[in-house]
C-alpha cells in the first residue's frame, strides 16, 4: 500500500501518539490536522520534496496557512509568524517520517524505505528567549544534585532510590534544552553517531 499521508498519520496517532504525556498528545492531533490539510491526505509522502517543504515554510511564515493548515484568503488578516512555530511544525514531520521507516504495515513492509525529509533544511530562531544561569550557579547544584533522593511507590511498598536529576541537569546543560523537553524525550528522538554507539548522541 502507498504511504498516504492519511495512512501514515492514522498509524502514527494509533501506535505512537498514546506513549505521549497529555499535552504532547494534544499537539500531535494538531500538528496531523494540519499537515493533513496541507498535504493532502492521499499525498504519497515517499514522494514529499523540496517543493513541499519549501512551499509550507513560505506559506506559513506569511501567515498565508494558519496553525490548522487553513488558508487565510484575506492579506488583511494574515500574520507573520516567527520561526520557532515553523520550526516545530517541520520537525514534528520529520520526526513522523523517521517513525514511519521504522514502522511495518499489516503485509509487513516498512511504512516508508527511507527519511524523505534527509537533508531538508529546518530554520531555527537565531534568539529564542531562555533563561540562562551563571557557571556558579550550575556548579553548586552538581555538588548537591546527587543528595537528590525519589520515592518510589509500588502499592503499599515504598522504596527511596537515587534520582534521575544528575542524568537529566547534565542533558539539559549540555543541549541548552528545557527540563520539559529533556523530560519528554525518547529514544527515537535521539540522533546517534552510528560510529560510537552511546545513548547521548545529538538531540534533534
Amino acid at each position: 500500500m502507498r504511504p498516504t499521508a492519511l495512512r501514515v498519520f492514522q498509524l502514527y496517532r494509533a501506535y505512537r501518539t498514546p506513549d505521549k504525556v497529555q499535552t504532547n498528545r494534544a499537539e500531535d492531533e494538531r500538528q496531523l490536522k494540519m499537515w493533513l490539510r496541507v498535504l493532502g491526505p492521499d499525498f504519497d509522502l515517499s514522494k514529499l520534496s523540496r517543493r513541499e517543504w519549501d512551499g509550507f515554510l513560505r506559506r506559513r511564515r506569511s501567515g498565508e496557512i494558519d496553525s490548522y493548515g487553513r488558508y487565510v484568503a484575506d492579506p488583511e488578516k494574515r500574520r507573520l509568524v516567527r520561526e520557532r512555530p515553523v520550526e516545530k511544525s517541520l520537525t514534528f514531520l520529520r520526526s513522523v517520517c523517521r517513525w514511519a521507516t521504522n514502522f511495518r504495515g499489516d503485509a509487513g513492509r516498512l511504512l516508508l524505505e527511507g527519511d524523505p525529509t534527509r537533508g531538508f533544511k529546518i530554520p531555527e530562531e537565531r534568539n529564542p528567549k531562555r533563561p540562562v544561569a551563571t557557571h556558579d550557579r550550575v556548579d553548586a547544584i552538581r555538588k548537591i544534585y546527587r543528595e537528590v533522593k525519589m520515592r518510589i511507590e509500588r502499592g503499599a511498598k515504598r522504596e527511596v532510590m537515587e534520582s534521575y536529576l544528575p542524568e537529566i541537569f547534565e542533558i539539559v546543560v549540555g543541549t541548552g534544552r528545557r527540563i520539559s523537553a529533556v523530560c519528554s524525550l525518547r529514544y527515537e528522538d535521539l540522533e546517534l553517531d552510528p560510529t560510537e554507539r552511546t545513548p547521548w548522541g545529538a538531540i534533534v
